[in-house]
């Protein structure tokens, strides 16, 4: 008989070829079989496979693993599970986990347990007015262990059950205690809401923020394990890191914290030792706890200060990224040796006086000499070992003590007992003595100081934490420069600024160890950080360690509110940081990641997100609050200490960085140029100016805290300090300054060209005062040497001087020298005898004659009178006249300063005593020139007032204009009764009207002008205006002003405006922009008494006293001619403009502030400065309203309108005007004199103003030690956006870990809207929004509070209730709140000059902007996916502990992009020393710390390179994935499912391979992808693994069904293929029945994972059985030779194992696998157990039931057939083939679908048609029913409706054949 025999040989399926041709060895199907491994020596052979059994049983049923690992260095498995909720005794807890198995010693080992939800019923509630707390049921009963899961800190926010608990305001657990059989659970908040009734069904939630986060839809796929820490990532949150041997002790036990007993946290004071012993990973208990190690050796567990409470981990503690300090560390600065403070903190004095005698019978105390006895004046702070010195100069400031001038020095012996200061007595020893003399004499006393620190250096300090691991994070905001100025010292003969050297002799670091809950219990080491302002290093300069003394490493138990405190004593530093550390602002850890791995010793994230949402600009209010200091607010010994300040001239911009919590920054935004800028004005440059900001723009949500930047384009500028002015010959000036300041300028100078050097004077010339001004002047010109002019000796010659009796000096129209005249004349024997007579013939070129001199051009001629002096000429011919006259022509024509010779330029106003002075100016070296250069300016007003003015002490003036002014003073129009008293004027109390007769004549009190007696209203005569109506006052003030006419005035009148008692003198109304004045009535006219800082015309100057207030008027607006009309516009007040344009020049000098002045009628001759205007136009003398009635164009007149200017003025002691000696006893032109000296002005006479600048001879040049100082312009970086750090971190919640770092301890409060009395108040404390401070105070609700830090930051809250306590209790709304940045970068002097560079001088270190820099993007700033990108981390090194994997520094080169085509990345492999990046669509090579070159034929070369990735190749093929978590690794071969494309790839040293086409192409192409049928089909997951025991690669593939037909059909199940592929068979081996959650190998064992626990494969003797559930192994077969042919198979047979048996018995049943329908077997013999037995087959085999091989089907092309079962003979298992019954089945529900086995080929048809359909009894399905159709049909109605509904859709029935 034939016989076709099959082995397995080849050991794979095909299920790709067709039937007919699958080679003999492969086999079409198998199920949990393998041939080519065993677990025996039947290789080759079909087997079942071995079982998986359970390793742990440590997780919730339910529970899935989401990511797993293996550690082959420690053989441990470690895997993550999302926990499936557990109920116990109503206490439900959710748990995520990471575990641990040791399978070298089967031992398992929670690492991290993350409790984050427990619900639970109370069995009673406590509702109280004082404490709220609920009672827990215990979990395993009576049980003193509290394993309900709740810890301190979780929050109660929602509740079921009957009754609801309102407990919305988020509550917080602060203890637990067991009371009797319950945990007794205590919260924050005092009361439950009104409405709660005790239930013991109530069920309260708590819950906390998850750490782990895990989630059964999310597997991770990024997991590594170096050095004992475990790094993954989700692509959902942080990516994440643990230390597994510090998590493990911090994991476990059955008691919250060793040593801790039940009585709660509050009532347990914990033993140091025993509080800290950790844990070990045992139970779930509880929540993990953090552990540290403080020494660096022993592991502890970390608790709060007092050690009651366990610091539990939370997720801050486990991310990748290392959150860094957000404050910098604040400096306590000290100018002495130590920091000599109280017990306060105010600092101790150091300097005092003293009567004291240093001999002793005559004889000077020698050195050595001692100890003796002292007692000074005051109290004082000096300590063992100090040096004092002593002065008899008492008149000294402390400053100018230098050491040089000690007369005595002593050493301190002993000091009096009991805390310093005492006045004594103190014990000393002589050090040097050479007092004068012997005698007591009064010393000025000071300390002897040390050589101060950082002399001539900026240094700022920060700080950062160093992690458990090695990991160092970001720097925290630097500090303030660590600087002291000392007194403003800036003489030129030193050359720089004495007082910009650091006076820094003490200094304290503190607030680097901020609370805990803020710095995280975990840091280990903090580093105290230095920085120069010159160099981009940073230095450590301490590593301050928990094992370091308080207060360096504070002892919170004993000190709860110390911060850290490190006192610095040297420069000498630590050791160096690397340099990139300070280009790492923050670390750019991705805020998620898809894909991980490690390589090159680095970390890196593939298809990640950075970035947050945010809008490109914000909304900020910038402004400058500014405060004056002692010295500018005159108080008494103030001297010009200096203070941080902002720069003024210079323009702010600010922008606002939100962070997140860990520290992640956005570019800087911004707002508009003008809400966001501020520019800071000269006027500030004597101030101390900070820069405030106030957010009106929302905070993004994500955000937790923000920080403002600052930027400031400006570039360096230098202060000079010059040394003398000399006027240049076009009367420019010159300035010469020390050559050591010469580079200064030169820094902006090309060749010999300035480059628009630009200087502006900050500080008047020999005094103190600041320029309020901006004073900007080029540079014209620069000489290294004196230029010729100045160098020009001048010498008089002589002087020749008019007398009434003598008129030498022509006096007519064409001789005098007046304006803009080219000669005057004088007589030829008065200039001869004065000057040619006498002419020095001796020789040398000082002595050369007048004419000679002037042939050189040397000859110069200048005119004054009295103590007024004009310019130099120089005189280019002198030319005999007919007569007796000679002319003298100079060159070039007489300028303004002549004008005062003549004030009206006619010859009738020629001023007596005039005099010319003939001169003579010859070049000459002097030795003022010596060491300096020169620098020519723009000799203007400016000039004049602020340093020419300043010559020497006979203060010569030239006059630059003059004008005459007259006095009109009436109170009223008429009457004798004055409205106000005025001071300065005694005139009785008159007005300007005597009588208005009834005639129409007025007489008057006072004259118009030069009009005198007699004048009366009938002038002038044919006016028109003869006469006025009777009693018609306003017409009598009208021919007063008009007969008076046009020009200044003294102004004591009053106007139409303010005369409203008057009923004729109507009151002004709005009409046309008008306004009222009340000068009279408030005394603010004539000369008049300022008030300082109450006056409307003081212009915020502070100046007051008497007479410093002038009130001057122009009257006659529009003609200066005695015009009776003015037809003029009289809206235009304009003088000096559109009006009356020959005022200008005079107008421009008032208006002027700085202008000086002086009255010709001055005795004394003062000078006046004009340091305020205030300017009054609309004012109106006699008709208030225009159109009045009375007469139609009164009020256009000219004569009607006046414009006044308020004066501001003060002489140069600071008096005014008739004040000069105090007492007000000189000149006032209101006042006329009662000795006779002068007489006063009146409306008819006027006195005289002249204009004055101070004039001084060139060699008469003042040299002072207070020299006036300038400054550079800088120029301006326009193209940088640069913004610097300007703030530390401003939290956007206030909560117990934020509220520190918002305003830290001893912060200065204050109360901005109601200012408290008390001085001093401090922050002691706080507990999230409320503070406690120093002392009671009273707030009421919404008051501004600020807190400045000690850095002069100021932060602000808004009370929220009111209260009269020590706690205050805010608003949490820190966003919208004012700030004040504690930013500077000069220090102000008081006086104008800002410096910001040590001594000011060239080329030294200067403060910068700031450290940390950031800037605005041009592109919307929003998240973002890299989906091709690449980040690494720093590098890992643990022979030399560097740790930098935290370390993402985006100034670096730390990312790489693929090329986005090809998809994001997946999936990330370290393979041979370089990375494998897996995107969806290609697989590349990227080579890891190299890089390739390429040859010319396209080959590449490897060559090193600093570049962390390379050079990305592209395998060959286009193969990726969308499922990572089929990727598994077996050596160098990789495994992974392209589920896109259905394929299966392996990739190995030969490239990828698609293993799928191993026969198993179409089956991986059909369920791969979405698929439609019955049920909508998704592949959800493909999970790979590695099998190492039998060399598989195990790829499990979940297909997601869902129901697409409606809902008469049941809902789908999911369904699940493993597959295994074999390298040893290349090919699929079988299916199996297990469909883990992960998989690996460790040891060559096979481990997976289901429901959260782990199994062991291979190693369960119950063959087939997979997580506890027994599943079948079958294989199928072809037999397909000679397949042309038809076969009849009879028998078939096997060699093998034991054949499955069925036992027959009574009721034993027999279901067809085909058909499904079952039949009974009733047998007659009684088995052993008392059961019948079947004996119809006649067989004994199957008496007893056995498993083993059997035939589920047997197919052909032709029929079906069943074995029943095998019977073994002669060492094989055979039974017969038996074809299979005919059976045809309807659906149930839709009876268009049949299930048939019945080929209609079988059945013949009489007649012409064919068999259409075959259909089964509905009833019986035992019955057949035949249908034929005519074959000739031509048409088919689809909707048969067999389903029994008539909805027109087909029923699924056609019959190809019926058409």
């Amino acid at each position: 008989m034939a016989e076709i025999k099959r082995t397995f040989s080849a050991s794979k399926m095909n299920k790709d070829i067709d039937e007919r041709l699958v080679p003999p060895g492969e086999y079409r199907d198998a199920l949990n079989v393998e041939v080519n491994t065993s677990e025996g020596s039947n290789v080759g052979t079909v087997q079942t496979i071995l079982g998986n059994s359970v390793v742990t049983t440590h997780v919730p049923t339910g529970s899935m693993c989401v990511g797993s690992i293996s550690d082959t260095k420690t053989d441990k498995v470690y895997w993550l599970v999302a926990g499936e909720k557990s109920t116990t005794n109503n206490v439900t807890t959710y748990k995520d986990y990471i575990l641990e198995h040791d399978v070298q010693n089967d031992k398992t080992r929670y690492v991290v347990v993350d409790i984050y939800k427990v619900e639970i019923q109370t069995a009673a509630l406590q509702n109280s007015s004082t404490a709220g707390f609920l009672y827990a049921p215990e979990v395993s009963g009576v049980d003193t262990h509290n394993n309900t899961g709740i810890r301190l800190d979780m929050r109660i926010h929602s509740t079921t059950g009957p009754t609801v608990i309102d407990l919305s305001q988020d509550w917080k657990v602060t203890d637990i205690q067991f009371d009797t059989d319950k945990w007794k659970i205590l919260f924050d908040s005092p009361q439950f809401t009104n409405g709660f009734t005790t239930n013991n069904d109530q069920t309260v939630t708590f819950t906390s923020d998850r750490i782990l986060n895990f989630d059964s839809s999310r597997l991770i796929t990024g997991i590594n394990i170096l050095d004992g820490m475990l790094f993954w990532t989700d692509d959902y949150s942080e990516p994440k890191k643990i230390n597994i041997e510090r998590s493990i002790a911090g994991t476990g036990g059955n008691i919250r914290l060793n040593g801790a007993p039940v009585t709660g946290y509050q009532n347990f004071t914990a033993n140091n030792n025993t509080a800290k012993i950790i844990f070990e990973g045992d139970t779930d208990t509880f929540h993990t706890r953090l552990v540290s190690s403080k020494d660096g050796v022993n592991l502890e567990v970390m608790t709060n200060r007092l050690n009651q409470k366990a610091v539990w981990l939370e997720e801050e503690h486990i991310t990748v990224l290392r959150k860094a300090p957000h404050t910098p560390p604040y400096l306590e600065m000290s100018d002495t040796g130590t920091q000599r403070t109280d017990d306060n903190g105010n600092v101790n004095n150091t300097d005092t006086f003293v009567t004291e005698n240093f001999s002793s019978n005559g004889v000077l105390y020698a050195v050595e000499d001692g100890p003796f006895s002292i007692t000074f004046n005051a109290a004082v702070d000096f300590r063992v070992g100090d040096i004092i010195l002593f002065t008899s100069n008492t008149g000294l400031s402390i400053p100018a003590f230098t050491d040089d001038l000690a007369e005595v020095r002593i050493v301190i012996t002993d000091v009096p007992s009991g805390p310093l200061p005492f006045t004594g007595p103190f014990e000393y020893k002589v050090l040097s003595n050479a007092q004068n003399g012997t005698n007591s004499q009064n010393f000025l006393v000071k300390l002897d100081k040390a050589k101060p620190i950082f002399e001539l250096k900026f240094p700022r300090f920060a700080y950062r934490y160093k992690y458990n691991d090695g990991e160092y994070s970001t720097f925290s905001p630097f500090s303030e420069p660590a600087f002291l100025p000392g007194v403003y010292d800036y003489a030129p003969k030193n050359g720089y600024n004495l007082g910009m050297t650091n006076q820094l002799r003490s200094l304290k670091i503190t607030d680097y160890i901020v609370e805990d809950s803020a710095k995280g219990q975990d840091v280990i080491e903090v580093d105290i950080l230095l920085k120069h302002e010159d160099s981009p290093n940073i230095y450590t300069v301490a590593t301050i360690k928990p094992t370091n003394d308080h207060p360096e490493w504070p002892d919170k138990a004993n000190h709860p509110y110390t911060r850290g405190e490190y006192e610095l004593e040297s420069e000498l530093i630590h050791a160096a940081v690397p340099s990139n550390q300070l280009l790492r602002p923050w670390d750019n850890v991705p805020l998620k990641a898809k894909a991980q791995d490690i390589t090159a010793n680095r970390l890196v994230y593939g298809n990640y997100v950075q970035n947050y949402d945010v809008s490109n600009s914000a909304s900020i209010d910038v402004g400058i609050e500014s405060t004056l200091g002692d010295f500018v607010n005159n108080v008494q010994g103030a001297e010009l200490i200096p203070s941080k300040s902002v720069k003024s001239l210079r323009t702010y911009q600010l922008g606002v960085v939100y962070r997140d919590k860990y520290g992640r920054e956005t570019p800087v935004i911004t707002g508009n140029a003008v809400d966001s800028v501020v520019k800071v004005t000269p006027l500030e440059a004597q101030r101390f100016n900070k820069i405030t900001a106030k957010l009106k723009s929302p905070a993004p949500e994500w955000a937790d805290s923000y920080k403002f930047f600052v930027k400031q384009t400006s570039n360096e500028y230098y202060s000079l300090a010059m040394d003398r002015w000399y006027n240049a010959e076009d009367d420019n000036v010159w300035i010469s300054f020390p050559s050591a300041e010469r580079n200064k300028i030169n820094i902006h100078k090309t060749d010999r060209e300035t480059d628009n050097t630009v200087l502006i004077l900050k500080k008047q010339h020999t005094t103190d005062l600041a320029i309020t001004e901006e004073m900007r002047y080029k540079v014209i010109d620069i000489k290294d040497e004196a230029p010729e002019f100045i160098k020009r000796n001048t010498k008089i010659l002589g002087t020749l001087t008019n007398s009434p009796s003598n008129q030498s000096i022509n006096q007519t129209t064409a001789g005098f020298p007046f304006e803009d005249t080219v000669s005057f004349q004088c007589n030829t024997d008065d200039f001869n005898n004065e000057f040619l007579n006498t002419e020095n013939i001796t020789g040398g070129v000082q002595d050369l004659g007048v004419r000679e001199a002037m042939h050189n051009g040397f000859l110069y001629v200048r005119f004054g009178s009295g103590t007024s002096y004009s310019s130099y000429y120089k005189i280019s011919s002198m030319t005999p006249m007919i007569g007796s006259d000679l002319r003298v022509t100079i060159d070039g024509k007489f300028n303004g300063d002549v004008a005062f010779l003549a004030p009206d330029g006619t010859t009738s106003t020629i001023v007596s005593g005039v005099f010319l002075e003939l001169a003579t100016k010859i070049p000459e070296n002097k030795p003022e020139f010596d060491g300096k250069f020169f620098v020519k300016i723009l000799g203007d007003i400016n000039i004049k007032q602020n340093i020419t003015a300043f010559a020497n002490d006979s203060e010569q003036w030239a006059v630059v204009n003059a004008m005459n002014s007259y006095y009109i003073h009436y109170e009223k129009a008429d009457g004798a009764a004055l409205v106000a008293g005025q001071t300065h004027d005694p005139t009785p109390a008159t007005g300007l009207i005597n009588s208005v007769n009834l005639g129409g004549n007025a007489t008057y009190h006072q004259y118009p002008k030069s009009l005198t007696a007699g004048f009366s209203s009938n002038y002038p005569s044919g006016s028109g205006w003869q006469g006025v109506n009777s009693g018609n006052t306003k017409q009598a003030v009208a021919i007063w002003w008009v007969a008076w006419g046009f020009g200044w005035f003294i102004d004591s009148a009053i106007t139409a405006n303010e005369d409203a008692e008057n009923s004729s003198m109507q009151e002004m109304s709005t009409n046309n922009g008008n306004f009222v004045y009340t000068d009279i009535e408030n005394g603010t006219h004539g000369v008049f008494d300022v008030v300082a800082n109450n006056s409307q015309y003081d212009g915020n100057t502070g100046i007051s006293g008497d007479g410093t207030g002038l009130s001057l008027s122009w009257s006659g607006i529009g003609g200066e001619t005695n015009t009776f009309k003015n037809n003029e516009n009289p809206e235009d007040f304009n003088v000096g403009g559109t009006v009356n344009p020959g005022q200008g020049p005079i107008v421009g000098l008032l208006e002027t502030v700085g202008t000086q002045f002086r009255f010709r009628q001055d005795p004394d001759n003062t000078v006046y400065t004009i340091e305020a205007v205030t300017v009054l136009e609309n004012r109106y003398n006699y008709d208030a309203v225009q159109n009045s009635g009375w007469r139609a164009d009164a009020f256009r007149d000219g004569p009607n309108k006046r414009k006044t200017w308020k004066l501001v003025v003060q002489d140069r002691d600071g008096n005014g005007i008739g004040n000069r000696d105090g007492a007000g006893n000189s000149y006032d032109p209101t006042i006329t004199d009662p000795n006779g000296r002068w007489t006063k002005a009146s409306s008819s006479n006027p006195i005289g103003i002249e204009f004055v600048v101070p004039f001084a001879e060139e060699d008469d040049q003042l040299v002072t030690n207070n020299p006036a100082v300038w400054e550079t312009e800088p120029k301006e970086d326009v193209g940088l956006d640069i913004y610097y750090e300007a703030t530390s971190a401003i939290p956007l919640d206030l909560n117990f870990k934020t509220n520190e770092q918002f305003a830290k301890y001893g912060s200065i409060v204050k109360n901005e809207t109601n200012p408290w009395a008390t001085t001093g108040v401090t922050v002691v404390s706080w507990s999230d929004q409320t503070v406690t401070i120093s002392s009671s105070e009273t707030v009421v609700a919404n008051d501004i509070i600020s807190f400045e830090a000690p850095d002069g930051g100021i932060t602000r809250l808004k009370v929220e209730t009111g209260s009269s306590a020590t706690q205050i209790t805010f608003i949490n709304e820190t966003h919208s709140q004012k700030v004040t940045l504690p930013y500077f970068n000069c220090y102000s002097f008081q006086n104008g000059v800002e410096s910001n560079r040590i001594r000011d001088d060239y080329n030294e270190v200067y403060i910068r902007n700031g450290v940390k820099a950031s800037t605005v993007l041009a592109k919307h700033y929003e998240e973002e996916r890299r989906g091709a990108g690449l980040i690494h981390s720093g590098i890992y090194n643990s022979t030399s502990g560097t740790n930098e994997l935290n370390q993402f520094r985006q100034a670096e080169p730390i990312t790489k992009d693929l090329n986005p085509r090809h998809g994001s990345i997946q999936k990330l492999l370290n393979r041979n020393t370089d990375l494998v990046a897996v995107t969806e669509d290609k697989c590349f090579k990227i080579l890891a710390d190299k890089d390739a070159l390429y040859n010319a034929d396209g080959s590449s070369q490897l060559i090193a390179s600093n570049k962390v990735l390379g050079q990305a190749t592209p395998y060959a093929g286009d193969f990726g994935t969308t499922n990572p978590e089929s990727f598994a690794q077996d050596n160098f071969r990789s495994y992974f499912v392209d589920r896109t494309r259905g394929k299966v790839c392996r990739l190995s040293m030969d490239g990828i391979t698609p293993i799928s086409s191993a026969g198993m192409h179409d089956w991986f192409a059909d369920n791969l992808k979405v698929g439609t049928g019955t049920y909508k089909t998704t592949v959800d997951k493909v999970v790979g693994s590695f099998d190492a025991k039998k060399q598989l690669y195990n790829v499990t593939i979940e297909q997601k069904n869902s129901a697409i037909r409606g809902s008469s059909y049941e809902s789908p199940i999911d369904t699940y293929y493993t597959l295994s592929y074999s390298e040893t068979a290349k090919g699929w081996v079988s299916f199996k029945s297990f469909y883990p959650e992960s998989g690996l190998s460790i040891n060559n064992d096979y481990y997976t994972f289901k429901d959260g626990e782990m199994w062991k494969h291979h190693t369960n003797e119950t063959r087939g059985n997979f997580y506890g559930d027994q599943y079948y192994s079958d294989v199928t077969v072809m037999f397909n030779d000679q397949p042309g042919s038809i076969k009849s198979f009879n028998t078939i047979n096997y060699e093998g194992s034991q054949a499955k048996i069925t036992q027959h018995g009574l009721s034993s049943t027999y279901t067809n696998p085909v058909t499904g329908f079952s039949s009974t077997v009733t047998g007659d013999v009684t088995d052993a157990n008392g059961g019948n037995v079947s004996q119809q087959d006649g067989e004994y085999y199957n008496l007893n039931a056995e498993t083993g091989w059997y035939v589920d089907s047997f197919e052909t092309n032709e029929q079906s057939a069943t074995v029943h079962e095998f019977i073994e003979k002669e060492g094989k298992w055979f039974n017969n083939i038996r074809g299979v019954a005919t059976t045809h089945i309807n659906d149930s529900v839709d009876l268009s679908v049949t299930s048939t086995n019945l080929d209609q080929q079988e059945f013949s048809v009489q007649g012409i048609g064919v068999a259409a359909t075959i259909t089964s009894d509905e009833v019986t399905n035992n019955q057949y029913k035949f249908k034929v159709t005519n074959n000739t049909s031509t048409s088919y109605d689809p909707d048969t409706e067999r389903d029994g509904n008539t909805d027109g859709d087909p029923d699924g029935i056609w019959d190809s054949s019926a058409d």
